[in-house]
Formats: C-alpha cells, sequence, structure tokens
C-alpha cells in the first residue's frame, strides 16, 4: 500500500509527504500524522472552556494576558464563576498542545515584587479557533428560529 498523508509537524509544514523534505526516519521521530491512505486529520476542535481562554488571551494581548486576567475577562463576560486554578491548568493543557506559549514578564510591586505569567497564542492556537469557530456558525446555522440571532 502507498502511503499518503500531509506533514504536520509543529501545526506549520503542511507538504505533502515526504515532499516537506524530511526522511522516513526523521519523519517517525518527529511524530507525523501519516496514514495509509487518508489524508492527516485537520487541527482538533476545543472544548468550551479550553475557547474561552483562548478567546480572552487573544482579547487581552500578550502583555495583559495572565491567569487572573483571563479568568477576570470569562466571568465579565460570561457571568460565570470562573476559578483561577482551573484557567491555570487549561492554560497549562493549551501550551502543552502548543497552541499558546508564556514567558515571564516584568516583576510587578502589587505582586510582591513577582513576575507574571505571561501567556500568547501561537499560530497553531489561530488555526484551533478557526476551526473551532467554524464548526459552532456551521452548527448554529439555520437554528436562528430556535435560539435567537
Amino acid at each position: 500500500m502507498r502511503v499518503t498523508g500531509r506533514c504536520t509537524f509543529q501545526g506549520r509544514c503542511g507538504a505533502a509527504w515526504p515532499q516537506c523534505g524530511l526522511t522516513f526516519r526523521q519523519s517517525q521521530a518527529i511524530t507525523h500524522a501519516v496514514t495509509q491512505n487518508q489524508r492527516a486529520t485537520p487541527t482538533e476542535s476545543l472544548g468550551v472552556f479550553e475557547l474561552m481562554v483562548m478567546l480572552a488571551t487573544l482579547r487581552l494581548r500578550p502583555e495583559e494576558a495572565y491567569t487572573v486576567s483571563i479568568a477576570n475577562d470569562i466571568a465579565q463576560r460570561t457571568g460565570r464563576t470562573v476559578r483561577r486554578a482551573n484557567v491555570f491548568t487549561t492554560l497549562g493543557r493549551l501550551e502543552a498542545k502548543g497552541l499558546v506559549s508564556s514567558r515571564l514578564g516584568d516583576a510587578r510591586p502589587e505582586r510582591g515584587g513577582r513576575a507574571r505569567r505571561l501567556v500568547t497564542v501561537e499560530p497553531a492556537g489561530l488555526d484551533a479557533l478557526r476551526v473551532t469557530t467554524q464548526a459552532i456558525r456551521s452548527m448554529i446555522g439555520g437554528l436562528g428560529y430556535a435560539i435567537g440571532g
């Protein structure tokens, strides 16, 4: 059988394998999404809370997006009670997936000289946001009579 698929190395390449330039051994070592006679799956959708965290992070921008501000943004916009621990855990999961990255900001006097961990949405995160919001738009289509809007 012929092996076909698309390279998904770090969510960036997208070239037809093996035209991406990596050897088969390299592709195995970095876990390419290559399957027999079928295409690689598109970026997976985000869960509801992951989506909220990603949208708040994007809205707040890299210099103001950190656990507390993200939790406050979600709470303010949705009326939900949001635990910072849940945001922290979700950010860790999103960072492990390569959808966001974090770095330490400057030390803040109001935090006793401690720095905030600032969050940035990565290109793969933007792709996941697009996939998820498109799926939501598709599912909502034609339901205005039932849910308004």
